[in-house]
């Protein structure tokens, strides 16, 4: 596997806010690149930073922004998982740039969703797979009661 380190933090670039501290991936190879997971934004005390448990339980939605963040890094890593399988050279930047096409929705120049690992993937591409590949599907004989 690909070499990244995968992280949330608060509030990478010092903005101040009113309305509290907003959370980011960062993915950190030799550059950095930051997420934004468009979470409701924390107070400074709910962020604890540990593994599985970043937003203090203390804070009201503290149980969902730790299940998005736990996603969203399982995401990140799929696609590391795909570019790895594939052979193909990934950077922290087109991470960044695949992630946010795949799963955010962005229109990104020069990234287009049939770039991103199984983004294209359709009904009839999996068929030819599973087809290929030796599965079947048995259904139930019909019965009568």
């Amino acid at each position: 596997m690909i070499d990244f380190k995968i992280k949330p933090v608060l509030n990478p670039k010092g903005k101040r806010s009113q309305k509290g501290e907003a959370i980011y991936l960062c993915i950190n190879r030799k550059t950095r690149q930051y997420i934004n997971l468009h979470l409701e934004k924390i107070p400074l005390k709910a962020w604890s930073g540990k593994p599985l448990k970043w937003v203090n339980s203390q804070y009201a939605f503290a149980g969902s922004h730790n299940l998005i963040i736990a996603r969203e890094i399982h995401h990140l890593k799929e696609i590391i998982q795909d570019y790895s399988r594939r052979n193909e050279i990934l950077t922290a930047e087109k991470l960044k740039k695949v992630y946010e096409v795949k799963h955010q929705g962005k229109r990104i120049r020069g990234i287009n969703g049939a770039m991103a690992p199984g983004a294209s993937d359709t009904i009839v591409s999996y068929i030819d797979y599973s087809l290929t590949h030796g599965y079947s599907v048995s259904f139930p004989k019909n019965r009568t009661v």
